[in-house]
């Protein structure tokens, strides 16, 4: 017997579902595999068993009209050319792209829906009535903008046939044919780096040289004759890839310097670490991204006050801050240590839920502080001395070396400064607005220090990436371990 040509990848109709035969074993049974759940197919032989199905059954049936084969025709997609290839088995195509099963769910469950547009406003109604009606499709991948959702409908089959493997991403995973001769790529990699290693070239001037080069070739080639083909040009934005491309330690500090690369790639290490609460504390100055007012007879503009924080090192709990327009001097830097010593009552009324706030205070063993002269003179080390409180002092121009300080900074200016009336963002930033925040701000020294208040109280309860729970937990667990708070 002849019997029907079989190979992987085909799909069969049976009993209203669409199986996929995934491979031919032996003695002729199949492994024919379900598109929606993805369960392979059993029939009951003449004992009432379960078993795979044979190719002899699949001629029976075939031949009663009860099966059918869908012939997927030619599509001209891309994508469906290339996924024409064989992945192998459900599982390995699950593995090699996961994100294929959340567009093929997508894409199923619009199909079923039906009466929506193909404009951003349609796709987006569509989309949130999905994740609404059936969250699990979504899962933990976001939502897809329409923008993605039309390249899907276009390129991953039609209503109806939306297999697996048309869901596969091909990105990366075939050889690309390079576009432009290697004689425009050996010039092209030739003048992205006399961009890295001239300072005073921009890409333009860079682009400019190259696209003058070549044109030049082009003009010999054209005066030589007529059937020597011109080398293509690349465009700007081939160019500006290219540079791009070459970026790593070695260019950046061709053209900027080797402090500059350092910065850009050289590993921090682990940063600063402590064993215990108040065994290390980082100190540090900023002055706020926000303007503040007086009100006296009419709002008048005061400027940016300066924060002055220390932090614990061990739990990232804010132990003393000082909010005033005192410059960074040793005034502010002896009022901050005395604060941190107090323990903060205020907390007690603005966070009555979280009593454990009030206990964030005391005297450190070590401070970490930086190269200013408010640190560096002798009446701050004699004062540290007095309380027996060591001091170190952190490397010259090297401000990771306090990275766990400067990263609470950057979250106040996330979650409060730049969200408060004359709050000031980047320079660049506030030109392409054309704003001014020192006309907006409405705000007393006093109102901001309240503000100020809640926000750490906020950070403190809020989860840490870091620590991997919150501030103020780690605090109470660990000085209760100790029995107790060091106080000056």
């Amino acid at each position: 017997m002849i019997g029907i040509r079989l190979s992987a990848g085909e799909t069969w109709v049976i009993g209203n579902e669409r199986y996929v035969l995934d491979q031919v074993m032996g003695d002729d049974l199949l492994h024919l595999r379900s598109e929606r759940t993805g369960s392979p197919l059993q029939v009951l032989d003449k004992m009432g068993n379960l078993i795979s199905p044979s190719r002899v059954w699949l001629t029976e049936q075939f031949a009663l009209g009860v099966i059918q084969k869908i012939d997927p025709g030619f599509d001209s997609s891309r994508s469906s050319r290339h996924s024409s290839a064989a992945f192998g088995d459900y599982e390995m195509m699950a593995a090699k792209d996961p994100k294929a099963l959340h567009r093929q769910a997508v894409l199923k469950a619009l199909d079923r829906q039906g009466s929506y547009t193909r404009s951003d406003k349609g796709i987006k109604q569509a989309l949130a009535s999905i994740r609404r009606d059936k969250p699990e499709i979504f899962g933990k991948y976001p939502t897809p903008s329409p923008t993605t959702v039309r390249r899907w409908l276009k390129h991953r089959g039609e209503a109806g046939e939306r297999t697996l493997k048309t869901m596969i991403s091909r990105s990366g995973r075939t050889c690309r044919k390079k576009r432009l001769p290697s004689s425009v790529q050996r010039r092209l990699h030739d003048y992205a780096l006399s961009y890295w290693s001239n300072l005073r070239q921009s890409i333009g001037d860079a682009y400019d040289d190259l696209k003058f080069s070549l044109t030049r070739v082009n003009v010999w080639i054209e005066q030589r004759s007529s059937y020597w083909r011109t080398v293509p040009i690349p465009s700007k934005e081939t160019f500006r890839k290219q540079i791009r491309a070459l970026e790593c330690y070695e260019t950046v500090a061709e053209r900027y310097g080797k402090k500059a690369a350092d910065q850009r790639f050289k590993a921090t290490g682990q940063g600063l670490r402590a064993r215990r609460p108040l065994l290390l504390g980082a100190m540090d100055h900023t002055q706020v991204d926000y303007h503040v007012a007086v009100n006296f007879k009419g709002w008048r503009l005061l400027g940016r006050p300066w924060l002055t924080s220390l932090i614990d090192v061990h739990s990232r709990c804010i132990v003393g801050w000082v909010l005033s327009f005192e410059p960074p001097s040793l005034y502010s830097v002896t009022e901050c240590i005395k604060r941190a010593n107090r323990p903060k009552l205020r907390m007690a009324d603005r966070f009555p839920d979280c009593p454990e706030l009030v206990e964030i205070h005391g005297k450190f063993d070590e401070i970490i502080v930086d190269n200013g002269w408010e640190y560096t003179g002798t009446s701050f080390e004699s004062a540290m001395v007095d309380m027996g409180v060591s001091v170190r002092w952190a490397p010259v121009r090297s401000p990771t070396y306090k990275a766990v300080i400067e990263r609470y900074f950057g979250t106040l200016n996330t979650k409060l400064h730049r969200k408060l009336p004359g709050g000031t963002f980047p320079i660049e930033q506030l030109r392409a607005w054309d704003l001014d925040p020192r006309i907006d701000p409405v705000l007393t020294l006093e109102q901001a220090e309240d503000l100020l208040i809640s926000a750490i109280g906020t950070y403190h309860q809020e989860l840490h990436s870091t620590l991997m729970e919150a501030p103020v937990a780690v605090w109470s667990r660990e000085t209760r371990r100790q029995g107790g708070i060091q106080v000056i």
